[in-house]
């Protein structure tokens, strides 16, 4: 080296060898195109020279090259490489992924009449991407084994596969914005989604309906999945059976650390677990109107204590444990309503708590089973809110009971209030639970939010919870009740009353531009889900419809104290501002501001018509504007001749304004004797023997832009 480093020629030669080593910089990733359309295959390498199959792109691709895949039906079994990333959903007009419109321009895997997966990664691939494709009348959609990296599938739809529409096995995948509905899985595993020994899987914003699979598992099955998340989704109206063991008619699970999240399941059926069964992290679902003979809602099987927190679990029907059957687990905060146990006295409408089985040695040995019970209200279930084995342990505290036959039943004991739990026995160790009238806004239609009246306010005792079902904060403290100033003020059930109030609106203003600016205060103690600006247009007696997605309302988010809104014209305007509120109340202000707005541009004039005063006098009248405008303009047109000046009008003593007529809002362009800006009226006398069109437009008070023209013929 040393040698190297004082002998010019050596460490020009060194550096070149150095140069060797280094690595080489990475190739561009190519677009390929695919349209089926073309008669025959070009090279792919734009619309015009697209492939004709999707296979023949793949081949021809490598590293994280891009597939671009036109709208259109093909029938091709596809063996995907790594890395790829698949688009469809394409009308070959645009520029980037992001200007297409999938629910207009859908690209079609179609397997009718093949016999094989339609999307397949083998064995010791990577990662791919797949997005924008509709799958129908397939084997599979998509299968993936044993690859690594991290996969995702988006965008897609799955429909009348007859095995598992997706299956992972050992991939780390995303499944997002996706739809599975009617695929029939005549084998083993979810008739939508299988993952099997996944590390890292992620279900997000899905919608899975309609789905069955004849043997074991339902939509969804999560097999050795540690960690899965599957998050804000609708599951409905799943199945699995008639096997004897099936399981999970929505979700399957026999993974530690699964959440379930945000989700919405409803209608599902299952022999075990109409809803979900495994034992999960469950928080701020709807799980309502489920089937099963155990765990009509949820079987929480009990491998590592699962917890049921923030959730509605209502209506579900089942022979033992109506809404949900487990072994040792918890339910915090959550809403127990309407749901039905079929089976003995002890049945457990509500809950249902069994003593687990353990084993080797076998037969499995009995371990009697814990039920922690927080916050949470039950509230007409038959036979009784909870039951539970008599070796079993319950735990329930600061709960509220109403409209249930009994509160608690085991073999031995029968508990008719809850008042009663509050006891310290052997099996069953209770304390502030309570009987009183929840007062649901609306239980008939599912609203299960607090009126002002509930029992259930400031009566829970404080948990590891920040925020209820609906994102909205907790606890919060309402004067007068319960205990106040502590900071434990929780709401029993799962959601935190949140004592609504209007906020005050202070000013409201032009702020340019066409923009109506407001500021408002809000001194209560609770936190809105968001503000609602709302504007009255008092020229054209309507409101404004120019708020998000072009409705009359301007959302604003919780902590926001000043807002613009578009309002465009110019004008005289009454504006509100409102709290929505998340059970749904609406309180607009009380004191809504009346302003003026003279930025932006006028309106169109209204009501023109045409009025024969007769001796050759035409008088136009109009809808005047005489708050966003200071001139109405004035122009005649005669048929066959053009545009003239009349003989006589508001302006014939003001020849140089011909053609034109003015009317100003201070009555200086005009002879009122013959107009009235105010009044919106104009004489004019014309040839005669002509017809005419009269047209009118306002101009605005800054920068005297013009409105568009209206018009009015004579007869």
């Amino acid at each position: 080296m040393n040698a190297a480093r004082g002998n010019p020629r050596n460490s020009v030669s060194l550096l070149a060898l150095l140069g060797l080593l280094l690595p080489l910089p990475a190739f561009a990733a190519t677009t390929w195109y695919v349209d089926a359309a073309v008669s025959a295959s070009g090279d792919g390498l734009s619309w015009s020279t697209a492939k004709k199959t999707i296979q023949e792109a793949v081949d021809a691709a490598t590293g994280s090259d891009e597939l671009w895949v036109a709208e259109g039906t093909y029938n091709e079994h596809i063996a995907l490489k790594s890395d790829l990333s698949l688009y469809g959903g394409f009308s070959k007009s645009e520029s980037s992924i992001g200007e297409r419109d999938l629910s207009v321009h859908q690209t079609i895997l179609d397997g009718t009449d093949l016999t094989e997966t339609q999307i397949f990664l083998g064995m010791n691939a990577d990662s791919f991407t797949i997005d924008g494709f509709n799958t129908q009348n397939t084997g599979s959609g998509v299968s993936a084994s044993f690859a690594s990296g991290n996969s995702h599938i988006r965008n897609c739809s799955f429909t009348k596969s007859y095995y598992s529409a997706v299956y992972i096995g050992h991939v780390t995948c995303d499944i997002e914005n996706c739809y599975f509905g009617g695929n029939q899985n005549t084998g083993y595993g979810g008739a939508a989604v299988t993952a099997a020994s996944v590390s890292d899987c992620r279900i997000l914003d899905c919608v899975f309906e309609g789905n069955h699979s004849q043997f074991y598992y339902g939509a969804i099955c999560l097999g050795n999945c540690p960690n899965a998340e599957i998050s804000s989704c609708t599951i409905r109206n799943n199945s699995v059976g008639p096997a004897t063991q099936s399981e999970g008619g929505g979700i399957y699970n026999d993974s530690i650390g699964v959440t379930i999240k945000d989700c919405t399941i409803t209608g599902n059926s299952a022999g075990t677990g109409g809803g979900i069964y495994g034992a999960a992290t469950i928080a701020n679902c709807y799980i309502a109107n489920n089937h099963a003979d155990y765990g009509g809602g949820v079987f929480a099987r009990s491998r590592t204590n699962p917890v049921i927190a923030n959730s509605i679990i209502a209506n579900n029907t089942a022979v033992h444990g109506g809404g949900v059957y487990g072994e040792s687990y918890s339910m915090t905060n959550c809403t127990v309503v309407g749901n039905v146990a079929t089976g003995s006295y002890r049945a457990g409408g509500g809950l249902f708590c069994a003593t687990g089985v353990v084993g080797p040695p076998y037969p499995p040995l009995p371990v009697p089973s814990d039920l922690y019970v927080t916050n949470t209200i039950f509230a007409n279930n038959s036979p009784n809110a909870i039951g539970y084995d008599s070796d079993s342990f319950l735990y329930p505290k600061n709960n509220l009971f109403n409209g249930n036959p009994n509160a608690v039943q085991t073999y031995a004991d029968t508990y008719p209030t809850g008042a009663d739990l509050n006891v310290s026995l052997p099996h069953l160790t209770g304390s502030g639970n309570i009987d009183g009238d929840p007062a649901f806004v609306n239980a008939a239609a599912g609203n299960y939010h607090l009126l002002p009246s509930s029992a259930a306010i400031d009566r829970g005792t404080t948990v590891p919870l920040t925020t209820d079902y609906d994102g909205a904060p907790r606890p919060v403290d309402i004067p007068g009740v319960g205990t106040d100033h502590t900071g434990e003020e929780f709401d029993i059930g799962t959601f935190e009353y949140q004592d609504p109030h209007a906020p005050a609106l202070h000013l409201a203003g032009d702020a340019g531009g066409g923009l109506l600016g407001m500021i408002w205060s809000d001194d209560g103690p609770t936190t809105p889900s968001q503000y609602l600006g709302c504007v009255y247009d008092l020229y054209e007696g309507r409101y404004v419809a120019r708020g998000a997605g072009g409705t009359i309302w301007y959302p604003f988010p919780p902590a926001a104290r000043t807002a613009l809104l578009d309002v465009a014209q110019t004008g005289a305007y009454h504006a509100w501002i409102s709290s929505q509120w998340w059970d749904g109340t609406w309180l607009p202000c009380l004191d809504p501001k009346t302003l003026i707005v003279y930025s932006g541009t006028p309106h169109a004039s209204t009501g023109l018509s045409v009025e024969d005063r007769g001796g050759g006098v035409w008088r136009l009248h109009w809808k005047p504007e005489i708050y966003g405008t200071w001139l109405d303009q004035i122009a005649i047109y005669q048929n066959d001749i053009g545009w003239i000046a009349p003989l006589d009008g508001p302006c014939h003593a003001f020849p140089q304004f011909s053609p034109w007529t003015f009317l100003d809002y201070g009555g200086l362009a005009y002879d009122s004797s013959k107009g009235d800006f105010f009044a919106g009226w104009a004489d004019f006398a014309l040839p005669p023997g002509g017809s005419f069109v009269f047209f009118l437009n306002f101009k605005a008070w800054d920068a005297a832009t013009d409105g568009p023209f209206a018009f009015a013929a004579t007869n």
